[in-house]
């Protein structure tokens, strides 16, 4: 039964966003950030090892987002995470990050110059658009990035995003 429980959790994979992207109703205005990670996962086929590995995970991040009117956007979020297997293991276990730990998960500064370039720096998530399969949406990468967009017809625009990340 606990196992079913457990099962259930991680299926379910509980995530509670409160602040989403910027959006024009926000412009001059702050937003804080509050998102809660609990999961259950089971992985088995891990090279290197021969039992499969079972670990309960969890993460919180907090912090706060402004939209300014004049394009600029800021935001600062802390992470702490806990988890059921120990930091040691991680590099075996093929993880991104510690399993126990706290840090800056955010820090950065945007600004979009009217009707021209926006202009990212700091450690956000990545401004490009990757799959799953290429890229882990939680990492946030320290960088800079610029982004040109343009109207092509009525209904098409044009859209490059490039960037230095590190």
């Amino acid at each position: 039964m606990r196992t079913l429980a457990a099962g259930i959790l991680a299926l379910a994979g509980l995530t509670v966003p409160l602040a989403t992207a910027a959006s024009t109703d926000t412009a001059g205005q702050g937003l804080p950030v509050l998102d809660l990670l609990m999961r259950l996962e089971r992985t088995s086929g891990l090279p290197g090892r021969s039992e499969a590995l079972e670990r309960f995970r969890n993460r919180v991040r907090a912090g706060y987002r402004y939209f300014g009117d004049g394009g600029t956007e800021w935001g600062m979020v802390i992470e702490g995470a806990a988890g059921s297997d120990d930091n040691r293991s991680n590099i075996e276990n093929n993880d991104n990050e510690k399993s126990d730990g706290a840090g800056i998960d955010e820090i950065y500064l945007r600004h979009r110059f009217d009707g021209g370039p926006a202009v990212q720096l700091g450690k956000a998530p990545l401004p490009l658009e990757l799959t799953p399969l290429t890229w882990d949406r939680d990492l946030r990468p320290i960088g800079a990035s610029i982004e040109l967009t343009g109207d092509l017809r009525d209904f098409d625009q044009w859209l490059l995003r490039a960037g230095a990340f590190r």
